[in-house]
């Protein structure tokens, strides 16, 4: 069930904006937030599962080492590295020139669908 978004009268938006209405999306992220619910969709994995002992050593680690960790910039080559060796245990061939990063699948998605559609 969508509901209109809510705006102060005070606040000038246009039109459309204040025609918006909430998506679906946004109103199954508050049911994954139910205790005991495990789901399946959205990109939200069990968070027990995941590694957090050694995301916080190596999160340390990169810290620790590399004064520009948190900095925007360059993608570096280590980076690519990695992942040309994380490939190759996976069984695929490739090079540090086939690998294109971005800051997220919303970016992967806009940039292949500007790039292939008209």
């Amino acid at each position: 069930m969508t509901q209109p978004t809510t705006a102060t009268p005070d606040l000038r938006l246009a039109d459309w904006a204040m025609q918006t209405k909430r998506s679906p999306l946004q109103d199954m992220l508050v049911m994954t937030a139910r205790p005991n619910l495990i789901s399946f969709g959205l990109g939200l994995p069990n968070q027990d599962l995941f590694p957090r002992e050694a995301f916080a050593q190596a999160a340390a680690h990169a810290l620790h080492t590399e004064p520009r960790t948190l900095q925007y910039g360059p993608t570096t080559s280590r980076l690519k590295q990695q992942i040309v060796e994380l490939m190759t245990k996976r069984g695929v061939t490739c090079t540090e020139a086939n690998i294109f990063l971005t800051a997220g699948a919303q970016q992967g998605i806009n940039l292949l669908t500007r790039l292939l559609l008209e």
